[in-house]
């Protein structure tokens, strides 16, 4: 442990960290009552006297009389109240604070903005199409949506794939936080995608290709990218 400087500020500031995570450690269990909202209120005359306890083989008579001061006078009229990670039941709709939960963990890890929407995009699709809620929706369900969306609206199996992997992601970050049990898009399973296989240009393809280019810039540029077979959007 740490000998804390005396000053009245630079203890505050210290204690403060460590009187919090006392609260979600082992003094878990301090007394507490509740408040007008159903919170936890922990007694804070409780809190700081553990706080003292705690360091008193650390420091001297002086400095723990001067700590417990300090601690008194600063927490002094505070409430110290767990903190609710719930989302609130009133007033918000529960698939949509799912959606946004998904959103803001997927900016946590860099995803771009278009990424994000398409995300979004796909799962108030799915919502809006089957008219039930998150936790209702079945295997059944899904493959009955994408069913019509392949053969009523003529959307590529790529696609399809592309869009089931959406969802997949989606209910795995529910799983994960809890919001839900299991992921109904592990029953439609894979879809089957043919392959196609490009052909590469011919011989004649390839010089039509360098004729054409009128700068050589341009032909430096075909070259490169047909010798490299980098992508556009890496070029």
């Amino acid at each position: 442990l740490v000998i804390f400087d005396v000053s009245p500020i630079a203890t505050a500031k210290s204690l403060f960290y460590l009187v919090t995570n006392m609260i979600g450690g082992r003094y878990k269990a301090l007394p507490f009552t509740m408040n007008s909202e159903g919170g936890l209120i922990y007694m804070v005359e409780k809190i700081l006297e553990n706080v003292v306890n705690e360091m008193a083989p650390h420091l001297s008579q002086e400095q723990l009389e001067h700590l417990s001061n300090v601690l008194y006078v600063n927490f002094h009229g505070l409430e110290v109240q767990e903190q609710c990670t719930e989302l609130a039941a009133t007033g918000e709709d529960g698939d949509e604070a799912k959606i946004r939960m998904f959103v803001a963990s997927k900016k946590a890890v860099n995803r771009q903005n278009n990424t994000l929407k398409q995300y979004t995009r796909e799962i108030c699709n799915m919502l809006d199409f089957l008219g039930k809620r998150l936790e209702d929706i079945t295997g059944m369900d899904l493959r009955y949506y994408y069913g019509v969306m392949r053969e009523r609206r003529g959307i590529k199996m790529s696609t399809m794939q592309t869009r089931l992997h959406y969802l997949s992601s989606f209910w795995d970050f529910m799983i994960t936080e809890d919001l839900v049990s299991s992921n109904p898009v592990k029953k439609v399973g894979l879809l089957k995608i043919e392959k196609t296989i490009k052909k590469p240009f011919s011989a004649a393809e390839m010089e039509a290709l360098r004729t054409s280019c009128s700068e050589l810039r341009d032909r430096a540029l075909v070259e490169f990218l047909y010798s490299t077979g980098v992508r556009v959007s890496e070029l």
